[in-house]
Parts: structure tokens; C-alpha cells; sequence
């Protein structure tokens, strides 16, 4: 039963990504560079990309009401200059995502913006998103490295740079260099001149 409902989700999604070329096309229209390989799942209209925006190859982009109450509807807002770029995985379903101007994701960078409640009395998939962290804000001119997790409830400054590998959990302060698992503080961006 649950690899069945894996195996209609995986295809639900694969034909909504093929579905929404007239989506790509406004995308493209409005200055983003969209690979043909990146897969866009946008379910609702809660969500803009600047100029100059690129996406990469490989990526999977979810923007939909939450599953569980679709009264919370997911969002996804990204700022002019961002790079997105190969095999990362942004969920903005049960959250809003914020991706300021400037910002770098480098590959196979997960940002969440909700996680699944863990209760005991029943299966994880099945339950409703915690609400007590959702959503995920990340400021202008950051470099997310490759490898990096962003969970729910993260904000993240400007120019600040999060190592590879790294899983965010905390807020993290404007500039700072932050690494390991969970991250923690391992430098700070030098001042202009400096």
C-alpha cells in the first residue's frame, strides 16, 4: 500500500511537471533562465521569481497547498540575481520560502519549508505538517554550499555563508559563516577594505 501511494505521487508530480508549460513560458518571459530539466510542481499562484533568476538543471521546485490542510498554502518568493543551481530540492509546501537578492544555492541544497508531525499513534506520512516552524527566509548575497540542509523555521542574514554539508536549524546572524551538523558558528565575512 505505501509503494503504491509513493509510485501515484512520483507520477502525479512527473505529469504536472509536464504540464505546466504555460508556466515555464511566463517564467521565462520574466527574465528567468529555467533549464529544461529542472522539474517546477506550482500548484498555487503564491509565488514570484525576480530578474535574472537562473535555474539550474535537476532541481525540483514544489510550491502547493499543504497536503495535510490546504488552508496553508505553501509559497515560494525569489529575489532578482538568484542562482539556483543543480540537483536541489526546495519544498515550499506548508511554509513560505523567501530567497533574497543576490543569492547563491549551490548543489543538492534542500530547503524545507515544513516538516511532519512525529507522533507515536500513527504513521509519519500520514500526519498533518507541525505548525510550530514552518517556512524558511533567507536574506540577500547568501551562499548556500553544496550538500547544505535549510530546515523549517530558519532565517537566514544577509551575506551570511552556510558551509557544505551543513544542516541549518537555528536562525543564523547577517555575515556569519556557519558549518557542521547541526550548524554552528565557524567564522564571519570580512568588512569591505578589511
Amino acid at each position: 500500500m505505501f509503494l503504491k501511494a509513493v509510485i501515484k505521487l512520483a507520477f502525479t508530480d512527473t505529469l504536472a511537471a509536464w504540464s505546466n508549460r504555460a508556466q515555464r513560458a511566463k517564467l521565462r518571459a520574466g527574465g528567468v533562465a529555467l533549464h529544461p530539466q529542472a522539474i517546477l510542481i506550482l500548484k498555487t499562484n503564491n509565488y514570484s521569481f525576480g530578474k535574472g533568476v537562473t535555474i539550474d538543471a535537476f532541481n525540483y521546485v514544489c510550491v502547493v497547498p499543504d497536503a495535510t490542510d490546504p488552508t496553508y498554502d505553501g509559497g515560494l518568493f525569489v529575489g532578482d540575481e538568484v542562482y539556483i543551481g543543480q540537483w536541489n530540492n526546495i519544498r515550499a509546501a506548508g511554509g513560505v520560502i523567501r530567497i533574497g537578492k543576490g543569492t547563491m544555492v549551490s548543489q543538492m541544497v534542500s530547503i524545507l519549508a515544513a516538516n511532519h508531525q512525529m507522533k507515536r499513534d500513527q504513521p509519519i506520512w500520514v500526519q498533518p505538517t507541525e505548525r510550530t516552524r514552518t517556512g524558511v527566509t533567507i536574506g540577500e548575497d547568501v551562499w548556500l554550499g553544496a550538500g547544505s540542509t535549510i530546515l523549517p523555521g530558519v532565517e537566514i542574514g544577509n551575506g551570511a555563508v552556510i558551509a557544505a554539508g551543513a544542516v541549518v536549524r537555528e536562525n543564523v546572524p547577517a555575515f556569519a559563516i556557519y558549518g557542521g551538523v547541526p550548524a554552528k558558528p565557524i567564522g564571519i565575512r570580512d568588512a569591505p577594505g578589511a
